[in-house]
């Protein structure tokens, strides 16, 4: 489930390409007033992600802005959007909104479909997978970069899908391959703020084409969409669309 937020900027603000704590931090901010105060000090994933705020980098006074947060935990959606609900004012690290509208949206994974990403998806590569991947490095673990096996990135993210399925549902359905045909479609440095502290990662960008999917690969694909693709889902990282 997803909330899509309209919001038209106070005044001109210039574009802040490490924004993704600020906007994380927004969240955090109405969801310490409720029963998932936890959630900021739980280890792991957090079960939600975030779009950038669009169309276009500039924030202009009059231009109406979005952005959208997904979860796969629907009572978290209801309690950002009564929480967005409430405010007078949405502020955003030093960017300051008036709200025009919120609203619930579900777009829902079909057998035949294809995602996009909407934010780089963030995936390392621990240390000992680096001989089955021919990666030689002597950090504990790497980012994925083109350089790499193609399949290296697949056979992680599949894992991670899996994993974070498995921790939310309390199941134990076995490791498989989850993506069918993909195209590559850029990798980029990223700038962002994680402790207080600037640090930077390497994330890329997809679009992930799906045929003939059981129901179980739906269900499956269906909570991926909703959780993020991938790492660092609660500061915007893998947040992904629906485009067919």
């Amino acid at each position: 489930m997803r909330l899509l937020i309209d919001l038209n900027p106070s005044k001109n603000y210039a574009n802040d390409p490490k924004y993704h704590n600020k906007l994380q931090g927004f969240i955090y901010k109405i969801l310490k007033k409720s029963e998932y105060k936890p959630l900021h000090d739980k280890k792991g994933c957090k079960y939600f992600c975030f779009s950038n705020i669009f169309p276009g980098k500039e924030m202009n006074e009059g231009d109406v802005k979005h952005f959208m947060i997904s979860s796969p935990d629907k009572l978290m959606i209801h309690v950002i959007k009564q929480g967005i609900e409430k405010m007078k004012e949405i502020n955003i690290g030093e960017m300051q909104f008036s709200l025009e509208a919120v609203k619930e949206i579900s777009p829902r994974i079909s057998e035949n479909c294809v995602i996009k990403t909407s934010t780089p998806i963030i995936i390392r590569i621990p240390q000992y997978r680096y001989t089955e991947y021919g990666i030689n490095s002597q950090y504990s673990c790497v980012f994925w970069k083109p350089e790499h096996d193609f399949n290296a990135f697949l056979k992680q993210l599949s894992e991670n899908v899996i994993k974070k399925y498995n921790e939310y549902n309390k199941t134990e359905i076995k490791e498989h391959p989850v993506f069918q045909q993909f195209a590559f479609d850029g990798s980029y440095p990223i700038h962002t703020i994680i402790d207080q502290r600037e640090q930077i990662m390497i994330g890329s960008y997809w679009k992930f084409i799906f045929e003939g999917m059981t129901k179980e690969q739906q269900e499956l694909l269906q909570f991926a969409l909703d959780c993020g693709f991938g790492e660092l889902n609660s500061l915007g990282f893998g947040f992904v669309n629906v485009i067919k």
